[in-house]
């Protein structure tokens, strides 16, 4: 199977696929192990905190919305990828059992 047609199938990019390729032949099974990174959150802990309070007022919220809120109350400017992170880890919390919660 080429490159092109494994990349298809898995659905990313040809040159996502050409990259694990990469990452494979150079450091084997252990260069796909996604190595996550980027700089510290723009946020405190006690700006999560009261960012999770406030978006406790409501159950649906949108990207926008959150982008808004964020940046009226902080002064903080994040991207519609990184509130939708956001977001998505607030609903995964609102989901686990509450033992599990408090041990996050």
């Amino acid at each position: 199977m080429s490159v092109e047609e494994a990349a298809e199938l898995v659905g990313v990019t040809k040159a996502t696929g050409y990259a694990w390729l990469k990452r494979w032949n150079s450091r084997g099974y252990g260069g796909l192990i996604p190595e996550f990174g980027g700089g510290p959150s723009k946020l405190t802990e006690g700006q999560k905190e009261r960012l999770k309070e406030m978006l406790k007022k409501k159950d649906s919220w949108t990207t926008k919305e959150v982008q808004n809120l964020i940046e009226a109350e902080f002064g903080i400017t994040y991207s519609s990828w990184q509130v939708r992170r956001i977001l998505r880890f607030r609903n995964e919390m609102l989901n686990l059992p509450e033992r599990l919660r408090k041990a996050r």
